[in-house]
């Protein structure tokens, strides 16, 4: 980020730059599985959703998990059992 400040600060490059790459900055890839806008809320006042059809529990329960370490809430959407997800324990 200091970076992108930086080069802002120095002219050498404007503002609608800088923020396209903050906002790059805010997307967290969680291995092949997805990426996530972990700060979709507070941006645009719209959380991230994880869609849960066609992933695995597995998977659906790992996305769940690091949004809600980040927000301390996941939203998940198209769950079909909720019995296959189970909420992992903290460590």
């Amino acid at each position: 980020m200091e970076d992108i400040l930086r080069e802002l600060l120095e002219g050498k490059i404007d503002i609608p730059t800088a923020k396209k790459k903050l906002r790059i900055l805010n997307i967290k890839k969680i291995g092949e599985i997805a990426r996530l806008d972990i700060d979709r809320a507070h941006r645009i006042d719209v959380p991230e959703a994880i869609l849960a059809e066609g992933k695995c529990p597995e998977d659906v329960a790992r996305l769940a998990t690091e949004v809600a370490k980040e927000n301390g809430y996941a939203l998940i959407t198209r769950v079909k059992n909720t019995g296959e997800i189970k909420k992992e324990n903290s460590r």
